[in-house]
């Protein structure tokens, strides 16, 4: 498997030392073997260090639950268990540690940012191209923590509506002198002009690659950069910026379509110690890379990285027989990319240890059970439906949507006959089959709760009735209560 990234492997033990920096100015002890911020952040090397927290504190709060809410609470999932109904019919409780702990993650790791980011500008005395790359790689993080902020928390922010009370933005280090320190949530709209300022900033910083697929798929680049930008315009309704932006990607990198979807997401192993074997691919734009070592525990403190995503104890969450239905007879992703799932106990591919096939639920080799698959962030083929259905919503009915949804069509359908123009009525039509093609090529990679709400299908949630103003989690009743209402809690929750 591929091991986690040397540049992550090396900053555990900052992480905590960063935090505390983050939260005060002037350090009034200094023990023995700690680095100040001065000696932190005025050389490349410790720098780099820094940086590599900021990195592995957006990991740790992007897998798990958080990953998995884009399609649990879909029709994508089947369920058993009360805790992700909970979820599903946003019946959180004040002190819901989901909640809270999505929250405080990502403003931890954008406090982290900030730091860096202010820093190295304040204090920084290295190469002036090397501090900005740095500088780049930070803003590109803390603009991916603030739009997942959004799709959790923003009222409205994914149906269009710019002056919804969005998130507050915060672009300094928490000092930590208390209640001064809390700000108002900015707007929707607002939080969007940042996240497109932190990466139209980033851009001329950051390289194409880092010369090996490792570092290129899970570090920022001005790829990576112009995906996500193209994410953001997307859900803002900004089309034609966000064709403009996936185009930058799909023409101007070296990213390629992986022909073979099981090399993109090879047999996962179940044995112990051996982990997941997903590597990166000319197709992987921005992954997080997780790193076993090998263990025999399932336990984080014995591994420096799960990804905590659970599809294969059936019992309690599977592939649903409506996701299924949507694929067409011989469509790879059906046929090479769900499975038979296992008891929790034995092999993969439904079958036992003494070769006994088992009747149970599907599950999907996207993740595997050990918890030790790099996790796909953003992909090639994301970006080319992106591009797809922005034309589409600016130019109508058009011949490049159509060859841009046959790229990911037909690889999944090598034997079928590539779709034409002629085969769609309108616009709509084309936009409804691109989305439906987004459905069965993203599955499980957190994509289908946003766009089901972006494009006005939130009938089409694993709730349909969910009221309009439940589509967002609440903001934690603590951070409402301790900023003396400062911060206002969403219209769907009163505690």
């Amino acid at each position: 498997m591929v091991k986690i990234n040397k540049v992550f492997g090396r900053v555990l033990s900052l992480v905590s030392m960063l935090m505390v920096m983050a939260c005060s100015d002037q350090l009034e002890i200094e023990p023995e073997g700690i680095l100040t911020e001065d000696q932190v952040f005025n050389s490349a090397g410790t720098t780099e260090l820094a940086l590599g927290a900021v990195y592995y504190s957006y990991m740790t709060n992007s897998v798990g639950s958080a990953y998995m809410y884009g399609d649990v609470t879909t029709h994508n999932v089947e369920v058993s268990g009360l805790t992700d109904f909970t979820v599903i019919n946003a019946e959180f409780a004040e002190d819901d540690a989901f909640v809270s702990g999505v929250w405080s993650g990502l403003y931890a790791t954008i406090n982290l940012a900030n730091n860096l980011i202010n820093k190295v500008q304040e204090i920084g005395t290295y190469e002036e191209e090397i501090e900005n790359q740095h500088i780049a790689e930070a803003k590109f993080l803390r603009a991916n923590c603030y739009f997942n902020l959004l799709k959790f928390y923003g009222d409205d922010a994914l149906t269009g509506e710019m002056n919804g009370m969005g998130v507050p933005i915060q672009l300094d280090e928490y000092d930590g002198t208390g209640i001064g320190e809390f700000i108002p949530r900015n707007t929707n709209g607002e939080v969007y002009d940042q996240i497109i300022l932190d990466l139209t900033e980033s851009i001329p910083h950051l390289p194409s690659s880092y010369g090996d697929l490792l570092s290129t798929a899970s570090r920022a680049t001005s790829g990576s950069a112009y995906a996500l930008l193209a994410r953001a315009y997307l859900y803002a309704r900004a089309y034609e910026s966000a064709a403009e932006s996936a185009n930058q990607v799909i023409i101007g990198m070296n990213y390629e379509l992986e022909a073979d979807l099981r090399t993109l997401f090879p047999t996962t192993p179940i044995s112990a110690g051996n982990g997941g074997d997903r590597s990166f691919t000319s197709e992987d734009i921005f992954n997080l890379p997780i790193g076993a070592n090998n263990s025999l525990s399932f336990a984080t403190s014995t591994n420096q990285g799960k990804n905590n995503i659970f599809y294969d104890f059936t019992n309690s969450r599977w592939v649903s027989t409506d996701l299924i239905g949507s694929f067409g007879i011989l469509d790879n992703r059906k046929q090479q990319l769900i499975v038979e799932g296992w008891t929790g106990n034995t092999l993969d591919e439904g079958f036992d240890e003494f070769g006994n096939q088992l009747t149970t639920n599907l599950m999907t080799y996207k993740f595997g059970p050990r918890s030790e698959e790099n996790v796909p962030n953003i992909r090639l083929a994301e970006v080319i439906l992106t591009r797809a259905e922005a034309l589409a919503r600016v130019n109508g009915l058009n011949q490049e949507s159509v060859d841009l949804l046959n790229q990911t069509y037909q690889r999944a359908n090598p034997l079928e006959i590539p779709m034409e123009l002629a085969d769609f009525s309108n616009a709509d039509a084309l936009i409804n089959r691109i989305l439906l093609e987004r459905r069965m090529e993203l599955m499980f990679e957190n994509h289908e709760r946003y766009d089901l709400i972006r494009t006005g299908r939130k009938d089409q949630l694993a709730n349909p009735d969910l009221p309009d103003n439940k589509l967002v989690m609440p903001i934690p009743q603590l951070e409402v209560d301790l900023s003396r209402g400062i911060i206002q809690q969403n219209s769907g929750y009163s505690y």
